[in-house]
């Protein structure tokens, strides 16, 4: 670890980068999986690891209205970084050999479909579905809205249908707790923006009178609530995800409909008005709470009070997404972090700010199956469930949790069998993995600086690693030269930081190899040159600083001296 001065702020987002390319180029396509108004998702495997399968979703919009529209979906994904939210890979950006232009975003594989689909083959397989199974994976999904909200983002489309499970289903392990993921940014929107409506199946109160109605001009409704008073925020969503709970614990059934309706059924029943559209607007618009003893009746007491407080048609009442995640409902599912994980993670030194911003472009890369400890590691230090992790969160988890231990550099002190680290030394390590300097340290940032690479294959590495360099190699040579690199650490990187890299890792000096840049990434003893380099680089730096503080000191009290001398001469003499 040291101290790097920097020119800037490093924007996280252009880590996932935009490939201006034919799709081909980088993936194979497999087969079509899915077909809409929209645009068409194919099942993609990957060129540089072919045991790697990916979603590539194209938009078939030719309007450059929709072509931004789908844009805009991209660039809100690409912005968040949490383990339980879809991780968008790259967009891909081009023409084929025919003319025809292309536009896909490449992201994470869902092998276990979405929620309701994968707990149906559960109960196909007649798997057990125990309430501490929904509880565990619910959990999941909350957190991750959770992490929304707190980057000021609501989803407004939150259902089953948009919570997708990152595992199959195993026959030979069917009450296996899979990943799950916050998925489809459509209706997503900033706190600064207007909201738009998802599924009005899944909507509160709130939503149906300023959105629903209102865009609808149903009869009837001339006396409802003037929408420009009503007040919608992210609560939105706690709503959504309680419909979503209601319908997992009740066998499909929707709150206030209390019976399983498909959306196009929901929607062709708008000008029956005893159909379930009507059905269900009267149920949420009513005063009644919901019933859940009744749909639900052998739920525990636990989670059928956390279901009438998400479900709350007051949104003054209702709680936020932080605080459904402290429930006491989830204790059910509370099982206290393994022993051997905490001993397993430790976090690493960097050699540098590009050493840094490298480390979380190939943190990107890395399949979630392989990073579960860290995953529950940043899950146990984000008391406050934002998603990242502030400067007091990480300093009590590093000694809660013994993050700096064995390969660091830092001095740890015991007291009996606690082992403790100084404010000042996890401050270091704070500002070191904290690479944009927002204040906080989210997944990918903690992933890059934790992540034993070594429970990677040699195949699984290599396929990584080219990925990377895919992406850094913009002119596609098979090296990178200063400029690529430049235009990587987007200016946050000094001229001399860089210089020292190549003059160091580099053969000819002037370009990087893939083999030197892993070398330079992972082999400790080829890059000692490097390090001391810049440690050399820290050390003047900090000198000439300090020189500079005497001399301002220095010079400073010369002048306190002579302004008083001054003054006592004016005092003495009259007149002046």
């Amino acid at each position: 670890m040291g101290g790097h001065s920097s020119k800037g702020h490093f924007q996280r987002t252009q880590l996932v980068t935009t490939y201006k390319g034919a799709l081909e180029n980088k993936y194979d396509m497999i087969k079509e999986v899915g077909k809409g108004a929209q645009g068409t998702t194919w099942l993609v495997r990957s060129k540089f690891n072919p045991d790697e399968q990916m979603v590539a979703k194209e938009t078939l919009t030719k309007t450059d209205e929709g072509r931004q529209e789908f844009l805009k979906e991209f660039e809100k994904m690409r912005a968040l970084e949490h383990p339980n939210i879809a991780k968008v890979i790259e967009l891909v950006e081009g023409t084929t050999p025919n003319g025809t232009q292309q536009l896909f975003v490449i992201s994470e594989l869902a092998p276990g479909s979405d929620l309701y689909k994968y707990m149906q083959t559960m109960m196909e397989d007649r798997a057990e579905l125990s309430e501490q199974w929904i509880a565990a994976v619910f959990k999941q999904a909350m957190a991750g809205v959770s992490y929304l909200h707190a980057q000021n983002i609501t989803h407004n489309d939150l259902k089953p249908d948009n919570i997708l499970v990152m595992k199959g289903f195993n026959k030979s392990d069917p009450n296996m707790i899979p990943d799950v993921v916050i998925n489809d940014f459509g209706c997503a929107n900033h706190v600064s923006e207007s909201i738009a409506c998802g599924d009005p199946r899944y909507c509160p109160p709130e939503a149906w009178r300023a959105t629903i109605l209102p865009y609808l001009q149903i009869p009837g409704e001339e006396d409802a609530p003037d929408p420009q008073h009503i007040k919608i925020n992210n609560k939105v969503d706690v709503w959504s995800m309680g419909a979503t709970l209601f319908e997992l614990l009740s066998g499909g059934k929707l709150p206030f409909l209390y019976k399983p309706c498909r959306l196009q059924e929901f929607c062709n029943s708008i000008k029956d008005t005893g159909g379930p559209f009507h059905e269900m607007k009267n149920g949420v618009l009513a005063p009644d709470a919901v019933k859940v003893r009744t749909h639900c009746p052998n739920c525990s007491v636990e989670v059928c009070d956390l279901i009438k407080l998400m479900l709350e048609k007051d949104v003054n009442k209702r709680p936020l997404a932080r605080t459904v995640l402290e429930h006491k409902w989830f204790d059910i599912e509370g099982m206290p972090l393994d022993a051997s994980t905490k001993q397993m993670l430790h976090l690493r030194t960097s050699k540098g700010v590009a050493h840094s911003i490298l480390m979380n472009a190939l943190a990107l890369k890395v399949h979630r199956d392989h990073y579960d400890e860290c995953k529950a590691i940043f899950n146990e230090a984000d008391e406050d469930h934002s998603g990242t992790i502030d400067q007091a969160e990480f300093v009590k988890a590093a000694t809660k949790l013994k993050l700096l231990g064995r390969g660091t550099d830092v001095n740890l002190s015991s007291t009996g069998s606690e082992i403790t680290i100084s404010t000042k030394e996890a401050s270091k390590w704070f500002e070191s993995i904290d690479i944009d300097k927002t204040g906080d340290i989210n997944f990918n940032e903690f992933l890059a600086m934790s992540f034993d690479w070594s429970k990677l294959s040699a195949k699984e590495l290599e396929g990584n690693l080219k990925k990377l360099f895919s992406d850094l190699d913009a002119d596609g040579n098979g090296l990178i030269d200063i400029n690529e690199l430049r235009a990587t650490f987007q200016g946050v990187v000094e001229d001399e930081e860089i210089d020292i890299l190549m003059s160091t890792c580099s053969r000819n000096g002037v370009e990087l190899s893939l083999d030197e840049v892993k070398s330079f990434l992972f082999d400790e003893g080829s890059n000692r040159s490097y390090t001391d380099h810049m440690q050399k680089v820290v050390t003047h730096k900090a000198k000439k600083r300090k020189e500079a503080i005497e001399e301002n000191c220095c010079v400073g009290g010369v002048f306190v001296c002579l302004s008083a001398i001054l003054i006592w001469k004016c005092w003495l003499t009259p007149g002046l």
